[in-house]
């Protein structure tokens, strides 16, 4: 139990301290009116003003009333000898039964002594406070000692602010742009060729140009190939199918939460929430600044050399994906049908492949041609019905048909067609 001056009462206390208010209303100074939080509101514990009310100045005075004494030393005067003592305050509260005369503490409990010996205890709120471990969306508390685990560096401190050492050093990762291919010679590996303003459509060949395959003409999807979605249904509320159809997903409504099972809330937070006591502070735990402690949050996405802080069983450090000076990079890793490929440099294109594409497995391939080109016959004596029809001998069928159309013309004679020449 301790005392403590204030000017006055905040809006709340703490359990284990009398606060002493100066009193205004008595004459003199050092004279204080003492208060105590108990149970949520304050109590008048009393005052530090002796009164004398009732007692006889030392240089004399007129006591009334009687006085019961063993034994009085020195002359009475009066009716003092039949005086009785004083047993109520000067509010006539009976003093015995409301002053509190001694206090004492264990734990969270109070125990109070009255003026009769009576006593009784008063248990204080517990106001322990465990700060939760910080994660993406919480602000919480941390720990420092990770250990370092390959390019994972712990978080450090210095003067209570954080910093990470990574030993890493600058070296020259300078790289030429990728040799293309040619053919007569082979390409040479590299770094990719940066596309132009207006580019952002076109593809890589391996001459080292950006171009457009032949063919990019694609289908609805089906069951069996990849292809197009179909046109939008226009509803916000519908999905894409697994048949190609858009639909309404199945009704996906939820109960409530309880102790044990899981709803809108989790179980575990519902019976957190039903275990804090009623009348519990809230407690916000503050941002972390340059001048003050505070909760941190983990989650921060990488940002150029900015990287972001993890946690190891609560203790911090950062992935910093350096290299010592080891730059050498090999091909990328093609992907297959059942594994996913990897990151590298472009292969270098062969000899001769010069109008190919980087396919995704790491080959250099020709685009596949969906479009069907039919032979093209360039004389008008051609007996073919599926040919095509060059545009040299078009053009000298249309000549021959609008010199037949100003030399004949067609005469029905008796059901039989004529051709009677105009020129004759």
């Amino acid at each position: 139990m301790r005392y403590q001056k204030v000017t006055a009462l905040p809006a709340t206390g703490e359990t284990n301290v009398i606060y002493m208010i100066p009193n205004t209303n008595t004459l003199g100074t050092n004279i204080y009116d003492e208060y105590m939080w108990i149970d949520g509101k304050w109590e008048v514990m009393g005052t530090t003003k002796a009164t004398m009310d009732g007692y006889l100045p030392l240089t004399g005075g007129t006591l009334s009333g009687n006085l019961t004494a063993p034994k009085f030393i020195g002359a009475l005067q009066g009716n003092a000898d039949t005086a009785t003592k004083a047993a109520k305050d000067s509010a006539g509260q009976q003093i015995n039964t409301t002053y509190i005369k001694g206090l004492s503490v264990s734990g969270r409990t109070i125990t109070y002594t009255k003026g009769d010996g009576t006593t009784g205890t008063i248990t204080t709120q517990d106001t322990t406070y465990s700060l939760p471990v910080a994660s993406a969306s919480a602000r919480g508390g941390v720990k420092i000692g990770y250990a370092q685990n390959g390019k994972n560096y712990p978080v450090q401190l210095s003067n209570e602010q954080m910093y990470v050492n990574v030993p890493w050093s600058d070296t020259n990762t300078t790289y030429s742009v990728f040799g293309k291919a040619t053919a007569e010679a082979n390409g040479s590996s590299g770094l990719v060729p940066a596309p132009a303003k207006g580019q952002q459509g076109l593809y890589l060949r391996g001459d080292g140009t950006w171009a457009t395959p032949a063919n990019t003409t694609y289908g609805l999807a089906t069951t069996s190939a990849n292809g197009l979605l179909k046109q939008l249904s226009g509803s916000t509320s519908q999905y894409m199918r697994g048949d190609g159809t858009w639909a309404t997903p199945p009704n996906t409504t939820y109960g409530a939460a309880t102790q044990s099972a899981s709803g809108l809330m989790s179980a575990a937070d519902k019976k957190k929430l039903d275990g804090i006591a009623s009348g519990a502070n809230a407690y916000s735990l503050p941002l972390a600044s340059a001048s003050a402690r505070g909760g941190v949050k983990t989650g921060y996405a990488a940002n150029g050399k900015n990287y972001p802080v993890q946690l190891s069983d609560e203790k911090m450090y950062v992935n910093v994906p350096w290299s010592d000076t080891n730059t050498t990079y090999a091909p990328f890793k093609g992907a297959t049908a059942s594994a996913a490929g990897g990151s590298g440099l472009v292969p270098a294109p062969g000899q001769g492949v010069t109008t190919k594409y980087l396919r995704s497995d790491g080959t250099w391939q020709t685009p596949p041609d969906s479009n069907t080109w039919r032979p093209v016959q360039n004389v008008l004596t051609s007996t073919s019905t599926t040919d095509a029809l060059s545009a040299a001998q078009g053009k000298a069928l249309n000549d021959r048909l609008k010199v037949a159309e100003t030399l004949l013309d067609a005469i029905v004679v008796g059901g039989t067609i004529v051709l009677v020449d105009e020129t004759a």
